[in-house]
């Protein structure tokens, strides 16, 4: 799967290897008029909008509404604050990681056009399409076997506790997942930039590295801000990885609504889940707002 999803990513890079986003001269694009639906035709768009949002949305959200208000109980014993900083924590320190890695290989490519450096994050980007379980259970057997190979040879101590149920392992193996999100966004926003901007900046006396801080950081700040909502929307709740390599008594909305519904309590899992779709579909309208605003 892996080899398949590389294979349709050189693909892609090649079908658009001559592609420009942004405007080689001054002007405005000419916009087009909207389509004004007559009253059938708009009864039926709004008729199968309506019944895709009722059966992927409203009705399980009402279920679980309807079983957190006649089980009460279920709110009020659980930790939702602390599952709340459990949860932020994790999209913290990810979303840092990321867009820090995302710039560097970014700007990178930006400077050296080397076809080496763009090959290798095009493979790095293919982590986004295997599974979350199989990324963190190859991680722990990766992990084991360079503990008991090189770190037991030379009797140094394991390794293991730093990387297998450790925030420090989730985060790594988060980036390896979702590295994709951040780099093809900040890469998006990059492709807008004419390289031009950066021979002009040159040319008035600026180094590379203020030329970065002072142009292309505040260009791309609406971009970070993007990819850290798509980044916390898949964080929050991300279940595989999360359950395998939390540290012990570190639990997340995801995880206890997956212990709740792994122990047929499905009425107790419904309000963790809500507290997730809440944050979710907050981000999401936010996300929504932002890109018909951009």
């Amino acid at each position: 799967m892996l080899l398949f999803i590389l294979g349709l990513f050189f693909i892609e890079n090649i079908s658009r290897k001559k592609a420009q986003y942004h405007s080689p001269v001054k002007g405005g694009i000419k916009e087009k008029k909207k389509i004004k639906l007559n009253f059938s035709k708009g009864s039926l768009a709004f008729g199968f909008c309506f019944l895709v949002f009722l059966v992927s949305f409203l009705f399980p959200v009402l279920q679980m509404l309807y079983w957190t208000i006649i089980f009460p109980k279920n709110l009020f014993d659980l930790n939702t604050f602390q599952l709340f900083i459990n949860t932020i924590y994790l999209v913290f320190l990810s979303s840092v990681v990321l867009v820090i890695f995302s710039f560097i290989s970014n700007y990178g490519n930006r400077v050296t056009k080397s076809k080496f450096l763009n090959y290798l994050t095009t493979f790095s980007i293919t982590g986004y399409a295997i599974p979350g379980v199989i990324l963190a259970v190859a991680f722990i057997t990766f992990i084991a076997w360079f503990d008991n190979t090189f770190i037991k040879a030379f009797e140094f101590n394991s390794i293991k506790r730093v990387f297998i149920g450790s925030i420090f392992g989730l985060v790594i193996v988060y980036f390896i997942r979702f590295y994709s999100l951040a780099y093809n966004g900040l890469k998006t926003g990059y492709e807008r930039i004419n390289r031009s901007i950066d021979e002009s900046s040159y040319l008035l006396g600026y180094s590379k590295i203020k030329t970065f801080l002072g142009i292309h950081v505040p260009y791309l700040k609406n971009s970070v801000f993007l990819i850290g909502i798509l980044i916390t929307i898949e964080v929050i709740k991300e279940l595989p990885i999360t359950l395998i390599l939390r540290p012990f008594n570190f639990e997340t909305f995801a995880t206890t609504a997956y212990i709740f519904a792994s122990q047929d309590l499905l009425e107790a899992a419904a309000v963790p889940s809500l507290f997730l779709i809440l944050i979710a579909s907050t981000f999401i309208l936010i996300t929504s707002k932002f890109i018909l605003k951009d």
